[in-house]
């Protein structure tokens, strides 16, 4: 029984016997528990340390849209990208959203008017912002210098060209200013439209002549925009 306010009291030995002295702590066992320290200290700010934030913007083709279902295709492309972004950095260590809005365009998204977004910037959260918008202001014949002040004014850390169409758009025209805009901020481009001219028979992997399917949103993300990607990735993990 221990008395009151003190911890238990030892009992004395019997006479004629010795008490075992303690056995010394062993060279190995020395080294172990050193070591388990270190990976503890290690360990914590690892599994605390934030993701890198990735923020995909745009219109029907970053949203993934399927025109043969006229809903999401079953791998669309933010979905694609953080399996990229896993398989390269590890689960945890990079995490993608995406808030595009089909049938947009990039002045919408600036001024909060695509149904999704709040007016630029309200609604980013993120170390990387990536910016596909040109199809519906190609087709909407936003006049060419008010369509590079937009883009100016988002100023993504990266532009996305827009896949080239088989309707009768001038896509071209948009992608073009998209990369006298990026050259001038000095950002990089992931470039679809050149990457995807460049393919044999790329008009037949359009469902609608507009909208790639299933396979080639993903081709585009794993060949064009992940690549534009993991250098700034490595560089935020370094930070």
């Amino acid at each position: 029984m221990s008395a009151p306010g003190r911890g238990p009291v030892a009992r004395p030995a019997p006479r004629g016997r010795m008490r075992r002295p303690p056995e010394p702590i062993r060279p190995m066992a020395v080294r172990a528990l050193a070591c388990a320290a270190l990976l503890s200290c290690l360990a914590g700010p690892v599994a605390a340390a934030r993701p890198v934030r990735i923020e995909l913007f745009g219109d029907s083709t970053q949203y993934g849209w399927d025109a043969r279902t006229e809903g999401r295709v079953p791998h669309p492309p933010a979905q694609v990208l953080q399996a990229a972004m896993d398989a390269r950095f590890g689960p945890g260590a990079v995490r993608v959203t995406e808030r595009a809005v089909p049938g947009t365009t990039a002045g919408e998204l600036l001024e909060g008017r695509d149904g999704l977004n709040r007016p630029w910037p309200a609604d980013v959260d993120a170390d990387i912002v990536v910016v596909n918008h040109a199809l519906n202001d190609a087709l909407a014949r936003v006049p060419l210098a008010r369509y590079e002040e937009t883009l100016r004014d988002l100023h993504p850390t990266v532009f996305e060209t827009p896949n080239p169409v088989t309707v009768d758009w001038p896509w071209a025209d948009y992608a073009a200013a998209m990369r006298r805009v990026a050259a001038e901020q000095h950002a990089p481009v992931a470039d679809v439209a050149a990457w995807m001219l460049a393919r044999p028979r790329w008009r037949a992997s359009l469902v609608d002549g507009v909208h790639p399917d299933d396979a080639t949103y993903g081709a585009i993300v794993r060949e064009v925009l992940a690549p534009a990607l993991v250098p700034l990735v490595e560089a935020a993990l370094r930070r």
